[in-house]
């Protein structure tokens, strides 16, 4: 049995650069496994986890996941108040997830009309992070947040001949405690719902919504942002506030030209095999898309922006192939923010997933 794994990717944000991550987990480290992240952002970061599946089954009856963590991350380029600020946040958090069904086949409220599989887990999640802010090498901030994320993850999938459908809903608070000196108490709801249909060979349409609300003490650097993971054509921190909404609509169509029977005549070698043109178009074909998008939000009771609406129209390139999951975009923003308009912005993201 296999008990080493290695992973990694790399993401681009505007203004921000090249985030490279590796992973290495070891499974079978004791009752769990161990992984270990690192990373740069034009400043390191990395993280040592421990977590375990089916704890306590035999007691339970349900299965019981849990993570424990610690370590520091890096974020470059954030702007608060029209400065650009380096955020690293230092310490650690422990999770625990039950599953109170899985794999249990019924309609999803009753909108697909065939059953499918469901999943629901909650979660508990504490983490005690020091949060310090820097500009130009000089630490202007520096606080420290004992925090609870509670919430849930409902899963549902469909599948039959050519086609698939998944839809998830994700609703947590978290809730700031207050626990230390000077440290605040606030309160923050988010909500994330995907639906996905894809029909092999013809298209996926990808619908993505976001929503948060946050309390009237919540720090600057835990507000909903305007960014680029919630309306593209955006980089991080356009404009804060105290409640945000978003809704990403994406079309995936087969890349043009990648039918392989037109190219079966010609590229076939003597011995009748697939040649490397048929091969790569058959790649194309099977695993690459061409996607259009629109992404539209709002942003209100902000700080440092002007409230109301935003969008992001754009397009991209989507490969998704074993493990390797790759997407290039390029959206134009629609909207003022903190540095005036917006305007084109190219977002990359390739990520290799761990088999578990």
């Amino acid at each position: 049995m296999k008990r080493n794994y290695v992973a990694g990717g790399a993401a681009y944000k505007p203004d921000q650069g090249w985030r490279p991550i590796f992973i290495y987990r070891r499974a079978g480290a004791g009752p769990g496994d161990l992984s270990l992240e690192a990373g740069g952002n034009n400043e390191a970061f990395g993280k040592l986890d421990y977590s375990g599946d089916y704890a306590f089954f035999r007691a339970l009856g349900r299965r019981l996941k849990y993570a424990v963590n610690g370590g520091t991350d890096f974020e470059a380029q954030r702007v608060f108040a029209g400065l650009k600020t380096d955020e690293r946040r230092t310490g650690g958090e422990a999770r625990i997830e039950l599953e109170l069904f899985g794999k249990r086949r019924e309609p999803l409220f009753g909108l697909f009309g065939k059953p499918g599989v469901t999943g629901l887990r909650l979660f508990a999640e504490g983490k005690r992070q020091t949060v310090a802010l820097r500009r130009d090498d000089v630490t202007v901030a520096k606080q420290n947040l004992t925090t609870l994320n509670v919430g849930l993850n409902y899963l549902f999938s469909s599948s039959g001949p050519g086609y698939r459908k998944e839809a998830s809903l994700s609703p947590q608070v978290e809730f700031g405690l207050g626990t230390g000196r000077d440290e605040p108490r606030f309160t923050l709801f988010s909500l994330t719902g995907n639906f996905r249909e894809k029909k092999p060979w013809r298209y996926v349409i990808d619908l993505t919504g976001h929503a948060q609300l946050a309390s009237s003490r919540t720090p600057l650097f835990e507000l909903p942002s305007l960014s680029g993971d919630v309306i593209r054509g955006f980089r991080r921190d356009e404009a804060h506030g105290r409640g945000l909404w978003s809704l990403q609509s994406e079309l995936w169509l087969q890349v043009p030209g990648a039918n392989r029977s037109r190219y079966k005549s010609f590229t076939r070698s003597p011995d009748d095999k697939p040649g490397l043109v048929e091969n790569l178009f058959a790649f194309v074909r099977d695993h690459a898309w061409v996607a259009g998008f629109v992404d539209v939000g709002g942003i209100y009771k902000t700080i440092d922006a002007k409230s109301g609406l935003r969008a992001g129209p754009g397009v991209g390139l989507r490969v998704d192939y074993n493990r390797i999951i790759l997407k290039l975009d390029w959206a134009y923003g629609l909207g003022e923010t903190t540095a005036g308009r917006g305007h084109g912005r190219f977002y990359f993201n390739l990520t290799t997933n761990l088999p578990f």
